[in-house]
């Protein structure tokens, strides 16, 4: 059987910030349904960094946040 998955925020656009509150109701659904979240996947580096764009500080910060979170 399946006891646990991989999962993601979806809808969340490149250089967004994924909140605590937002990872908790993720990790909450998951085991919810009796399942355990094994790890989180797409939280890719924004375009806007990677180019060096006006909006990569931003991104920036939002990705070091992100991963905090996690």
């Amino acid at each position: 059987g399946v006891d646990g998955v991989v999962g993601t925020l979806l809808g969340k656009m490149l250089g967004d910030l994924w909140t605590l509150e937002e990872i908790k109701a993720l990790k909450d659904s998951v085991e919810s349904s009796g399942l355990e979240l094994l790890g989180i996947e797409s939280v890719a580096v924004a375009d806007a960094i990677k180019a060096g764009t006006e909006d990569r500080d931003r991104c920036i910060k939002n990705y070091k946040q992100t991963i905090r979170n996690l």
